[in-house]
């Protein structure tokens, strides 16, 4: 057989079912349970310990491409984070944020809502365990794992960013997942634009406005807490976002982004252009990280 044979077996004609998903969703187990291996995998992303410093480091991530802040800020001990996270949750009015909560994203009366219906979406908070030291987006961040109590093992994530002062703060937009717009109406809505987070992996559906492999690189889209309807990014091949979501996917394991996606399908398609790549990770920044490749 071929290789042009053997590509054509490879290729699906309608979208997996099981396997990228599943993959996937084991990024999103924030949403899904397995404690021990969401800690792995959600804010880890199979970090491997540097032998030359201390903490943790991407290896999918060069220095040259992803620069540690230049004043870097002494990272909050372990408990000083926990105790952040845990201030931060017990909150339920803007007034009661201080310096202690980053918005970038999110308004103060979006933020309250949040906190106000966390407890009857996820559960009474149970923990919070200190996870990881990420560098992202030139930013430095902190993360840790919030556990909510129930019948079923849930968590979250939360990230803890410096401000311009060097004060850590807890990012809402990042621990609400916030996203422009609803991801059912993304589906089964009218065309248009949004701004999501998402984790995203490499898949192989071409079909429709986006069947020419030769012009478009295939992503899929998976949400915390989303059915089997999710959509399918496109990346016009050599494209900034395109050359970003390639580096960030170098190491062959689905990653958390913040995407702007346009949809120009007619309501019940997943597809959908990608058309930026916001931030790599949960946490945005002032310039979009697929700049880098403009």
């Amino acid at each position: 057989m071929s290789d042009d044979d053997m590509a054509k077996v490879r290729r699906r004609k309608s979208p997996p079912k099981t396997s990228n998903l599943m993959m996937i969703r084991l990024v999103v187990l924030g949403g899904l349970g397995l404690v021990g291996l969401a800690v792995f995998l959600l804010l880890g992303f199979l970090n491997e310990k540097d032998n030359n410093q201390d903490g943790w480091r991407n290896p999918t991530v060069s220095t040259a491409s992803a620069p540690v802040a230049d004043n870097a800020v002494p990272p909050p001990g372990e408990d000083e984070a926990v105790r952040l996270v845990k201030s931060v949750l017990s909150m339920r009015r803007a007034a009661q944020f201080g310096g202690k909560v980053r918005l970038k994203g999110m308004t103060e009366a979006e933020a309250e809502d949040f906190l106000a219906h966390l407890e009857e979406k996820e559960g009474k908070v149970a923990r919070v365990e200190w996870a990881s030291s990420i560098l992202a987006n030139n930013l430095q961040i902190e993360g840790a794992v919030v556990y909510f109590s129930g019948n079923t093992v849930r968590s979250r994530l939360a990230f803890l960013t410096p401000n311009e002062n060097g004060v850590w703060q807890f990012d809402m937009a990042a621990f609400a997942r916030k996203c422009s717009i609803d991801w059912g109406q993304l589906v089964s809505g009218p065309p248009c634009e949004a701004r999501i987070r998402a984790v995203c992996g490499r898949d192989s559906y071409f079909n429709g406005d986006y069947a020419d492999e030769k012009v478009w690189n295939c992503y899929r889209l998976v949400y915390p807490d989303q059915d089997d309807s999710v959509p399918v990014g496109y990346c016009r091949k050599g494209s900034p976002a395109d050359q970003a979501l390639g580096h960030l996917l170098a190491g062959g394991m689905p990653v958390r982004v913040i995407l702007q996606l346009k949809k120009a399908t007619p309501p019940g398609n997943r597809q959908c252009e990608i058309v930026s790549v916001i931030a790599q990770d949960w946490v945005e920044s002032d310039i979009p990280f697929d700049d880098r490749y403009r």
